[in-house]
Order: C-alpha cells, then structure tokens, then sequence
C-alpha cells in the first residue's frame, strides 16, 4: 500500500482496534479538538490569550491513511502497555525525549519506511521541528501526549492517530506524571541514521542517563531534521518575594539563532512587554512589574516576529508570590523546553537555572547496547 500523501495538513484519527483483537475501549472517534493558537505579529492589541477551539479531519482508523506497518505490528502485539517489557528483542536506544524501539529500519523495509516503537517518560518530549525527508504518522498506544502542530494543539490520548507531512511544524511532550507509548511511523526511511548516531545505551529503561546536546546540533541537519527558531517560556511557574516590585522570567529561544527575532509577552493585567533575541542569543532574562495587592500574574507568549514561532506547549505561565525564598524553578524545565535549553547551551554556556526532569542529546557516537 502506497501510504505517501500530498496534504500539507495535519491529521488526527482514531482506531477501531478491536476489530485487531487489541483491548482498547469501543469508540468510533476519540473526542479530539485541536486548540487553533493566534500567532499574531507586534501590531495587534491584545490583553489575554485567546484560543478557539475547532475540530480537524478526523476518520476512523480502517478507512484513514495508516500504514499497514502499523496495524500489522499493533495486531501482534500482547501488550501495549508503557511499561511492556518490548523492547528487550529490539535494537533500542535512549534519544531526547525517549525510548526509541526500532521495529523496522530501512535495511528490512527495501528503503521504504521506518517504524519506531517509543516510551516516553514523564516530562519528555521533543521541541519544535520540522522533517525535510519524511512525512510522519505518530499512533498513541498508552498515555497521553501533548502535540502541537503548526499553530494547533492537541491532547492525544490512546487511539489516536496524527499525521504530519514533510516540512510540518510538530512537537509533542508528555505532560502527565505517567509514561506514555506511541507508534512512530517514518515514509520514506533514513530517519534512524540520526537516531542510532544521537542515541545512547539503554542500562536503565524507564530512566534516562544525562546527555549533551552538542551532537544534535551538529547530526541534525545532515539528516534533514530542522529546529526552527522558537520562543517558549522556561518554566511554567516564576515565583517572586512577597513585596517585592519586579519578578524575573526566562524566555528561551529554541532552534536556529542567525536571525534577529522577537515577540511579546502578555500580561493578565493587560500590560505588554516585547522581548527580542539578537544574532546567536537564545536566553532572555525578562523584568515583569508587579501591580500591588496581586498575588498571581498569568502570562502568555505572543506575536512571534523575524519569522520565529512560538512553543506553544510552553507559551503560558504563572508568576506566584510567595513569603519564603525558594528555587526559581519549582517545576523547573520540561523535556520540551530541557532540550531547547540544551540547543541554547551551545551559544550560551551558563548554570544560572536548574533543570529537573531533563532530557537532552549524548554526545557519544556509539549505537545501543541491543541489536536486532
């Protein structure tokens, strides 16, 4: 079956995979909306954020563009829980923002596609990018996932099936305290060059060793993979001094810096406050003002300029005042953001944040300890 497509749009389906003897509950669709996020430039007035929310093309799992790849393994499988023991029979490796499984790898498909079993962990994920060799189908088999793509967002529980098309903006992170599985699907193949070349052993399967992102940076490009320049905040929560006037935030800029770009972010109040990255910045230290008598301050990234995006899976958070001094980062980086901080670390070396729950990429070039 020739599963390519020529749509520039991104898909969401879900499964009827009972019809496969898989013990998934009865359900033509998963109720899945994507939220449609305004990426507005520096010239529009706006206090809060606003997001509408509007169903995409969704369509069962038997009559939509899956792979075969797919429903063949799915079909085989015993479990398809997070914590299956799997991938103990195949080649696997640890990259940022998860265990990677490969099930099938140009060198058993004739060239044709690539088919990836993946447990991600709690906080993991990926940052913004696009493909510029594959289109991608990602079929969530336990957990649930944040996606975005382009400037949507999505929850993707069990079921659910997303595609993407080469040069696709997407990025996905687990934002829940359990692991989550997922089916990634690749057309045509070559993907797992920069996989095997960024990965690293696998010792511990449910924990992942520290790693550095120097080798993604440097194997990213040559494999078609590309980080564009994003904006996300550092962390979901800032706390400030009670009493104090002034609480610093941390905007980081993921992905390419050759570029001057820019944005805003938006108070709950209604305040405004533009921010810029010069050429090879990618970390920005911000001063909010604080109004009296306000305990909590929501905050929105917004108006993307210089042709950047903005994270939308870390486009908000909460400035907090607090009586007693602690960390800045309580939560402290997501996967997501850890490796856009590991893509800025390469411009800017610096220890002035912590970073908990952290994934990024190994700088060791040796392939998994398992192999097929």
């Amino acid at each position: 079956m020739n599963t390519k497509t020529k749509s520039t749009a991104f898909y969401v389906a879900s499964s009827f995979l009972l019809a496969l003897g898989i013990s998934f509950p009865a359900q033509a669709h998963v109720g899945l909306h994507f939220h449609e996020h305004e990426q507005q430039d520096s010239s529009t007035e706006t206090s809060s954020s606003t997001e509408t929310s509007s169903p995409i093309d969704i369509y069962d799992f038997l009559n939509g563009p899956i792979p075969t790849a797919i429903t063949d393994y799915v079909a085989g499988l015993d479990d398809i829980s997070a914590t299956s023991l799997f991938y103990q029979d195949l080649e696997t490796a640890w990259v940022a923002g998860g265990r990677i499984s490969f099930v099938e790898t140009g060198e058993t498909t004739n060239e044709q596609y690539t088919l990836l079993d993946v447990v991600v962990v709690p906080g993991g994920g990926t940052p913004l990018h696009f493909h510029e060799n594959e289109a991608e189908w990602f079929f969530m088999l336990d957990g649930t996932l944040e996606f975005q793509l382009e400037d949507q967002t999505a929850l993707t529980p069990p079921e659910t099936l997303i595609f993407g098309p080469e040069n696709g903006k997407h990025a996905f992170r687990n934002q829940t305290s359990d692991l989550a599985r997922l089916l990634i699907y690749y057309e045509p193949t070559g993907v797992e060059d920069f996989f095997r070349e960024v990965g690293q052993p696998v010792t511990d399967p449910f924990n992942q060793p520290p790693v550095n992102p120097e080798e993604l940076l440097e194997a990213a490009p040559a494999n078609g993979l590309i980080f564009p320049s994003s904006l996300e905040f550092a962390g979901n929560q800032f706390f400030t001094e009670e009493g104090s006037s002034v609480a610093t935030v941390d905007v980081i800029r993921t992905g390419a810096v050759e570029d001057i770009v820019g944005g805003s972010i938006f108070l709950g109040t209604g305040t405004e406050i533009p921010i810029e990255f010069g050429i090879g910045e990618s970390f920005q230290r911000v001063n909010i003002p604080l109004p009296n008598d306000i305990n909590t301050i929501d905050l929105f990234l917004k108006n993307p300029t210089g042709g950047a995006s903005i994270g939308l899976l870390a486009d908000q958070a909460i400035i907090r005042t607090r009586s007693i001094p602690e960390s800045s980062f309580p939560v402290g980086l997501l996967a997501f953001g850890t490796i856009g901080a590991g893509l800025m670390l390469k411009n800017r070396k610096s220890n002035q944040w912590n970073v908990e729950r952290s994934f990024m990429f190994n700088s060791s070039k040796t392939k998994s300890s398992k192999t097929l």
